[in-house]
C-alpha cells in the first residue's frame, strides 16, 4: 500500500529525527562546551559594538555650561561613539551577507529578450519638424534586423 499523498518519506523522517536528536544533545551540553557558528559570533560582536555606541552616544538633551554645550549623557564621548558606531556598521554589513541572499543567487535562469515589431513604423513625436518614417515593403522585419527592402533597422 503506497503512503498517503503529501506525507513524508522514510529518508525525510530519518533526517528530521537525527536533527532533533542532535539539537537535544546540544541543548543538554553545558554552555562552555557548545561551539557557535561564525555567523552567530559575528552577530554577537555587531550587537556588542552597537550597545557600546549607544553607551557613548549623545542624548537628545544638551545644556550650556559656561561657554560650551554639554550633553545630558554622563558617558558621552564623541570619539568612542564614532569608533564603536563604525565598528558596528562594518560588522552588520559583514553579517548581512549571511542573512540576506544576493540577487545573483535569486536570479535563476536566463534573461530573455523580447522584440516588438510595429507594422508601418512609429510616427515621430513632433510631426512638424520630422518627416514620417518609411514603412518596410511587406511590413515585416526579420531576426537579423534587416527588413524586406534590405534596410538595417
Amino acid at each position: 500500500m503506497p503512503r498517503p499523498k503529501g506525507s513524508k518519506n522514510k529518508v525525510t523522517l530519518q533526517r528530521e529525527f537525527i536533527e532533533r536528536e542532535r539539537m537535544n544533545l546540544i541543548a543538554a551540553m553545558p554552555a562552555h562546551q557548545r561551539r557557535k557558528l561564525a555567523k552567530e559570533r559575528v552577530e554577537e560582536f555587531a550587537n556588542k559594538f552597537s550597545d557600546l555606541a549607544e553607551i557613548y552616544g549623545p542624548y537628545p538633551e544638551w545644556r550650556v555650561e559656561g561657554d560650551r554645550k554639554v550633553n545630558a549623557n554622563p558617558n558621552y564621548n564623541e570619539e568612542s561613539y564614532r569608533y564603536y558606531s563604525a565598528l558596528a556598521a562594518r560588522t552588520f554589513l559583514d553579517l548581512a551577507q549571511f542573512q540576506s541572499p544576493k540577487l545573483s543567487a535569486i536570479a535563476v535562469g536566463q534573461v530573455s529578450k523580447m522584440v516588438v515589431v510595429v507594422k508601418g513604423g512609429l510616427p515621430p513625436r513632433d510631426t512638424t519638424t520630422a518627416p514620417a518614417l518609411p514603412a518596410p515593403q511587406n511590413g515585416v522585419v526579420n531576426d537579423a534586423g534587416v527588413n524586406a527592402a534590405g534596410r538595417v533597422r
